[in-house]
């Protein structure tokens, strides 16, 4: 047994990162990092299988070198993608339904986003995913698979890992690995009337392929300045002046209702005492400045028999109006142990609490 190094590129020179590199008849394998580079044991003699959905799998046998660098042909079509279809998986090849897949990568979790639902539009077609409010803890997209399917609720069923039901935004973005977006009832058939508007399958990570354990931590920030507001006449008494104008053209000036003394009075006494003659522009106290923070650590491993990932998240969001602040934590641990070749058993737990702004206030309160 003898450590194989090397670098996978495509025809053209380009380096390849997440290729399955495995020993044939065996259970050991790694993938490629960023830069095409792999590392793996093997004895001479054996076989190592390099494979990849997008392109075309190549077989070397071990002899006294001690690296080697591999060129993969890609595949001319990619119908035989794998797919998570109800309680399993199949090659989109064998299906007849309607199914799309989104593998969730850098492009999407490096981006702050709130939730994953605000990350899905434009994504996926056939999925409208539009946002309704911006308020911090409640900005979450709706979600609607071929249009409006009843007068009712239109939401998709949303399953997580085989457990269905479960609250699509409440789910940390770093934790999925897959979404497959099931259309209609054709693909969608085995979880019967629930799934009349569609299925959101969700698939977290798990630490398969990989060798040894690694961690990582990610972090990233957002500024949301209001893009459009409503500017208001801060002024009291000049826009009671205003509206004594706009009175003026149909009613006497016995019947209105303020004297134009009062106005001019309310106006020079607002320069002496603010207090007691106030002229608040409230839009200018209510809004601010909104910021959004996510931070994630997390670790995965794995050898022939086992494979872990663990991972704790928090957000912290504050809203556009003030006291409106939002924070979750997430906490997620799954594990996979194979009993024997045609049987495995795992464990998988998921957590997340959320404070509600007075919650939060109370908090800052107790700091203090």
């Amino acid at each position: 047994m003898k450590t194989i190094t090397g670098v996978v590129s495509d025809e053209t020179g380009n380096l390849l990162s997440g290729i399955s590199v495995t020993i044939q008849k065996s259970s050991a394998g790694t993938t490629t990092n960023e830069k095409g580079q792999y590392q793996i044991n093997a004895a001479i003699g054996a076989t190592i299988v390099f494979s990849s959905v997008s392109y075309e799998s190549l077989s070397i046998v071990v002899d006294n070198r001690n690296e080697y660098n591999i060129n993969l042909k890609q595949k001319i079509n990619s119908i035989s993608d794998v797919v998570v279809v109800g309680y399993g998986k199949q090659k989109k090849v064998n299906l007849v339904g309607s199914v799309a897949t989104v593998n969730v990568d850098e492009k999407i979790t490096g981006r702050p986003l709130p939730n994953i639902t605000s990350g899905l539009s434009g994504l996926v077609p056939g999925l409208s995913a539009t946002q309704n409010t911006g308020m911090a803890g409640r900005n979450g997209a709706i979600l609607l698979i071929r249009g409006l399917g009843t007068s009712n609720n239109s939401n998709p069923l949303v399953v997580v890992d085989g457990m269905p039901d479960v609250d699509i935004n409440r789910v940390n973005v770093n934790d999925i690995e897959t979404i497959s977006i099931l259309k209609d009832a054709t693909s969608s058939s085995v979880y019967g009337s629930r799934a009349a508007n569609g299925v959101v399958l969700i698939t977290t990570k798990s630490g398969k392929g990989t060798r040894k354990t690694s961690m990582n931590f990610t972090t990233n920030a957002a500024l949301e300045v209001p893009t459009k507001g409503f500017d208001f006449m801060a002024d009291y008494p000049r826009a009671l002046t205003l509206e004594q104008r706009r009175a003026a053209t149909n009613t006497l000036p016995s019947n209105q209702l303020f004297k134009k003394g009062t106005i001019d009075q309310w106006m020079a006494l607002g320069m002496i005492d603010p207090l007691r003659y106030p002229n608040t522009d409230w839009w200018n106290i209510i809004m601010r400045d909104g910021a959004l923070q996510n931070y994630n650590l997390s670790a995965s491993g794995g050898n022939d028999k086992s494979n872990f990932f663990a991972s704790v998240g928090m957000k912290d969001e504050q809203g556009l109006q003030i006291n409106n602040n939002y924070k979750q934590y997430n906490a997620r641990f799954n594990f996979d142990y194979k009993l024997r070749d045609n049987m495995n058993t795992g464990i998988k737990f998921y957590g997340n609490w959320s404070l509600s702004p007075l919650m939060i206030r109370l908090q800052d309160i107790l700091a203090e």
